[in-house]
């Protein structure tokens, strides 16, 4: 499955990833600190995901369980061919800081998949206000709403994956009067 990440209005080819001195190449989701949380999305050795410029291009993410109970993690992992109409999208929210607002990700149609979620935080505490930084697993029919935080400094879009497996954003006000259209 082709790999995305949205960011702040747009859709760009990719996940980027960064250097983590024991996972080795990994896509990092949110932030570390005191009410915050860094999650480690690393690639899988074996059968390592398409990485071209530091992006991740072609991936699938896979839930690994540990054998002696405790917490589940992601990873990611090459794709099959038959992943063709499915694709992986990274969805940050985070956009402009205001005092108390908190960005998030809604499912509105479909049944998008949720694997792996870190978050990041404004002030020394983390309680001025935040957002989430989430993996998505979506298939042509969903489609997620991302309201950003910042209030009323951000509007809210909507992200969907159209039959021919493109995604597409827009803001939810264009895309409710262009779905009106479609219907009348």
């Amino acid at each position: 499955m082709k790999a995305y990440t949205f960011h702040r209005g747009r859709i760009c080819a990719g996940i980027a990833t960064t250097k983590h001195e024991r996972f080795g190449t990994v896509v990092a989701l949110g932030e570390s600190g005191r009410g915050r949380h860094l999650e480690v999305v690393a690639l899988d050795r074996h059968n390592p995901p398409t990485v071209t410029n530091g992006r991740v291009l072609v991936a699938r993410p896979k839930t690994i369980s540990p054998r002696s109970g405790g917490r589940t993690f992601t990873i990611l992992t090459a794709a099959t061919p038959d992943e063709v109409d499915t694709c992986l999208v990274r969805v940050p929210t985070q956009w402009v800081y205001t005092r108390g607002t908190h960005g998030r990700t809604l499912v509105v149609e479909g049944e998008p998949e949720r694997h792996a979620v870190g978050d990041g935080a404004h002030g020394q505490a983390g309680r001025c206000g935040g957002w989430d930084d989430a993996l998505w697993t979506m298939r042509p029919g969903d489609e997620l709403q991302v309201e950003p935080e910042g209030g009323n400094k951000s509007e809210p879009y909507r992200l969907w994956v159209e039959p021919d497996g493109r995604v597409q954003c827009d803001t939810v006000e264009n895309r409710q009067l262009d779905l009106a259209l479609r219907e009348a």
